[in-house]
């Protein structure tokens, strides 16, 4: 047990996770333990990624993620660290580390593939077998007001991040609560086509 605290690559559960994932690799794991890892991803395939344009080579791997899973017509859910921060940390968690690579790609609340694997996988067909039981759209247009982000103006304080002006009584003067209804943007989840709730 101490060489396990010794270990410079993490916690406990790290090391967890490495004997997991050796597992998995070699077909221990039964279909049910693979797929309890994020029960609440069953079903679904979610792509995390960034819209952020500064660094020009991972928003290109991005897009080019995302074009060969609308390739795959399958309903995936995009999951923008430029626009939600609270997805970063997620991802970190996720991945066991403090600094995930751009994108990664989870299918029933399991790693599946970052750009690299996801391209093998396309190429050899093993891509569209993966996807078979997952829903499939039959095309990608526009159908609500968020534009396919999945994201819109909170639509209690149209992104100002204020819910409420309360007076001061003592100063005077207007004070704005936090709205509890939005992310640190302004904004929430499109009822329309979010469905990673």
């Amino acid at each position: 047990l101490q060489n396990i605290f010794n270990v410079k690559t993490g916690t406990i559960r790290g090391v967890q996770n490495k004997v997991r994932n050796t597992l998995e690799v070699f077909g221990v794991l039964s279909k049910e333990e693979k797929e309890n890892t994020f029960p609440e991803e069953k079903g679904k395939i979610v792509l995390y990624t960034t819209s952020n344009g500064i660094v020009m080579q991972m928003a290109s791997k991005c897009a080019q993620a995302k074009s060969i899973l609308m390739s795959q017509r399958v309903q995936f859910d995009v999951k923008d660290l430029f626009v939600c921060k609270d997805y970063c940390q997620e991802l970190n968690l996720r991945m066991n580390t403090t600094n995930a690579e751009l994108p990664q790609v989870f299918a029933n609340g399991v790693w599946l593939a970052n750009l690299e694997t996801l391209e093998e996988l396309n190429e050899s067909g093993q891509l569209a077998k993966e996807f078979e039981a997952f829903e499939k759209v039959s095309t990608y247009s526009n159908l609500c007001s968020c534009g396919g982000y999945r994201f819109v103006l909170c639509k209690i304080c149209k992104g100002s991040k204020k819910s409420v002006n309360i007076r001061n009584e003592f100063t005077h003067q207007f004070m704005g609560l936090r709205c509890t209804k939005c992310d640190q943007n302004g904004l929430q989840p499109c009822e329309k086509c979010n469905f990673s709730k």
